[in-house]
């Protein structure tokens, strides 16, 4: 999927950008197949090993702050959003509370479900 999604149709090497590939997600969506929901898995533990500086298997607020201030979001907006991710309240996330997260996040239309503030609080204006 992502390498469908990696250059622009002109295919001049422009790569896709998390949001084209959100709703990209979204219309391959077919009802929430365990194919999609693999798929989804193998993107989403990508990105958390990116995000998952230190390499230690879990992220800190400090990482997820720093992860949605790329994605242009103000470090003030981030604590409604790592608590949205942070399903035990332990003050980490790990690969299942972030996995779980963004398979709730593509799989749900409820726009007031707290999975859809994973990639950063969606309605929040962005600096």
């Amino acid at each position: 999927m992502w390498d469908a999604l990696h250059y622009d149709k002109e295919d001049k090497g422009k790569a896709v950008k998390l949001d084209e590939m959100i709703d990209s997600f979204k219309k391959r969506r077919s009802d929430y197949t365990p194919t999609f929901n693999t798929s989804i898995d193998e993107v989403l533990t990508r990105l958390y090993n990116v995000i998952d500086v230190d390499r230690n298997g879990k992220l800190s607020q400090w990482e997820y702050i720093t992860f949605l201030k790329f994605r242009g979001y103000s470090a003030k907006d981030v604590p409604q959003s790592f608590a949205a991710v942070d399903i035990n309240r332990d003050g980490i996330v790990k690969l299942d509370e972030f996995t779980f997260g963004g398979r709730s996040f593509f799989n749900t239309n409820d726009e007031n479900c707290s999975s859809k503030l994973i990639f950063g609080p969606l309605t929040f204006k962005r600096i």
